[in-house]
């Protein structure tokens, strides 16, 4: 894919009114452009890199306008491109005058992303390290934003280089298999081939497990489990700050689920409330708990409520391991309840629903599940085009373990190796390119 050869200009600070606005240019004349319009002391196209220059942006359009100009040098730069950035009052006017003045001297408009695709096409990042500055640009939690930044920092480019890595050894070995099939030599053996591509299939499926940690546009699914009456739909309402589920002493009120966007420190989390588990003959009853139990199943944070007065005796529990344990109704047992927070290996918080008590605490139990879900302990997530390149180079994998020759088998192993590269964008298309940074905004 060819290098551009022309310089692009843009803004690249927010449009409205703030302290400054930043017009930046990157290309072969973005030095000769600038020094073009910028007058100060020392000349702009003879400044060392890395420079903060004082002077004026001279136009036609205006007087003279102060800026400061920032000059930086190729190859050490964002797009491995000359850069210079003018920082300027951030007056809607003055900003259009000077992008006028700037693509009046030649350079052209910069396309959504086009900064990032130059830092890509250059070399100095990655397609996953660009689709890492989009997802740092839209993350809306410092989670996803930490995420992001690891991600930008090459541990997506590591993990699945040492994957490749591994593919094109054993590839090698199947060559050189092949190659002294007639002397008799085997340099790895069925049972070394089959174990290593096992192993190589295995770290491939832990990174797309990983995937189901991304957070959902909706908000991450918390679900409220657990036997009636623990004051699961009262519990929902406190944390949602109004009174969306019905609320009664009568044992078995819900019998749908019912689900609320609540906002938790920047996280959007969608809280469902299900009906309640009990021995019942009633069918209805029995089909909302078959929701429930599905609904719990399918939680990002799966929360157990149980009354505190009774914790030890609540029946059906979930089949998967809760994240957090919330003990209800504290303040009908205070001082009386026994001590049963040891017994769950997850937090477990009291609280008192109707008095308002230990919101807080749960609140804070919920961002602390959301972030360990979604990252894992683990750098890398795979979005969904990610996902899908893994997915196919998994099957890749598979059908090398089910192939009996070594020449399919190598060509299966060839298929997974280059689906991997597509991961990290060493195989990239330009319809693929122009589909990911579309999405980015101009002066990125």
């Amino acid at each position: 894919m060819l290098l551009p050869t022309d310089t692009i200009v843009a803004l690249a600070s927010p449009p409205g009114r703030g302290l400054e606005g930043i017009i930046r240019l990157s290309g072969p004349d973005a030095m000769e452009i600038g020094g073009r319009l910028f007058r100060s002391p020392e000349k702009l196209e003879d400044a060392p890199t890395f420079s903060a220059l004082r002077g004026k942006v001279v136009t036609e359009a205006l007087p003279p306008v102060p800026a400061l100009a920032y000059v930086m040098r190729s190859p050490a730069t964002y797009t491995r491109e000359d850069m210079v950035e003018f920082h300027l009052p951030a007056s809607t006017p003055i900003l259009r005058c000077v992008m006028r003045a700037v693509i009046a001297e030649g350079a052209r408009a910069a396309e959504p992303g086009e900064f990032t695709e130059r830092a890509f096409l250059s070399g100095r990042i990655d397609l996953a390290q660009a689709e890492a500055v989009l997802r740092a640009v839209h993350a809306v939690h410092l989670t996803e934003l930490r995420n992001a930044v690891m991600q930008l920092r090459g541990f997506a480019h590591r993990e699945i280089q040492t994957l490749r890595d591994d593919i094109v050894e054993l590839m090698s070995l199947l060559e050189l298999n092949i190659d002294f099939s007639d002397q008799d030599i085997t340099l790895a053996g069925p049972e070394e081939v089959t174990g290593r591509i096992a192993r190589i299939r295995k770290g491939v499926d832990e990174i797309l497990r990983r995937a189901s940690r991304l957070i959902p546009a909706e908000g991450v699914p918390v679900v409220l489990y657990g036997p009636v009456n623990a004051g699961k739909s009262t519990l929902f309402n406190a944390l949602i700050g109004t009174e969306r589920a019905i609320v009664s002493r009568a044992a078995g009120t819900t019998r749908d689920y019912l689900h609320a966007e609540i906002e938790v420190d920047g996280m959007t989390l969608r809280l469902i409330d299900t009906a309640g588990i009990r021995e019942t003959g009633d069918v209805v009853e029995r089909v909302a708990q078959k929701r429930s139990r599905e609904q719990a199943s399918a939680a990002g944070v799966l929360v157990y409520v149980l009354d505190i007065r009774d914790a030890r005796a609540a029946i059906s529990p979930p089949e998967r391991a809760p994240d957090i344990v919330a003990l209800n109704k504290a303040d009908l047992a205070e001082g009386k309840a026994e001590r049963v927070e040891g017994e769950w290996p997850c937090p477990v918080v009291r609280v008192s629903a109707l008095k308002g008590r230990g919101l807080a605490e749960l609140r804070r139990a919920l961002l602390r599940a959301v972030e360990l879900q979604v990252s894992g302990g683990h750098a890398f997530v795979p979005n969904l085009r990610q996902t899908a390149c893994l997915e196919k180079a998994s099957e890749a994998l598979d059908a090398a373990l089910e192939a009996s020759g070594e020449e399919i088998i190598a060509y299966e192993l060839r298929h997974a190796a280059n689906h991997l590269a597509e991961v990290i964008g060493e195989v990239p298309s330009e319809e693929l390119l122009n589909r990911i940074f579309s999405g980015f905004c101009i002066g990125k």
